[in-house]
C-alpha cells in the first residue's frame, strides 16, 4: 500500500500544484485532501502555523494555499 502511495505521489508535479494554488474555490473534496495533508504535516512543516493545541491554525483552502503551497517546490520536497 505504501508503494502505491509513493507511486501516486510521484505523478504530482509543480504544474499540478500550481494549478491547485490558482483556484479560488477547488472542486468538492480537493480542499478536504489538502486539509488532511495539513493535519498530517502539523509540527513537521514549519510553514504550517499551529494553535496552542498543536493543530493547524489556518485550516481551510486559503490556509492550505498560503502555508503549504506558498512555495510549491518546497511543498513537493516535503511530500
Amino acid at each position: 500500500m505504501a508503494k502505491k502511495a509513493i507511486d501516486a505521489l510521484e505523478t504530482v508535479g509543480k504544474k499540478d500544484l500550481g494549478e491547485c494554488k490558482s483556484m479560488s474555490l477547488p472542486p468538492k473534496g480537493i480542499d478536504d485532501v489538502f486539509n488532511a495533508v495539513m493535519v498530517l504535516l502539523s509540527g513537521m512543516d514549519p510553514n504550517i502555523q499551529l494553535n496552542k493545541q498543536g493543530k493547524p491554525k489556518n485550516m481551510g483552502w486559503e490556509g492550505a494555499k498560503e502555508e503549504m503551497m506558498g512555495n510549491v517546490n518546497e511543498f513537493l520536497d516535503t511530500l
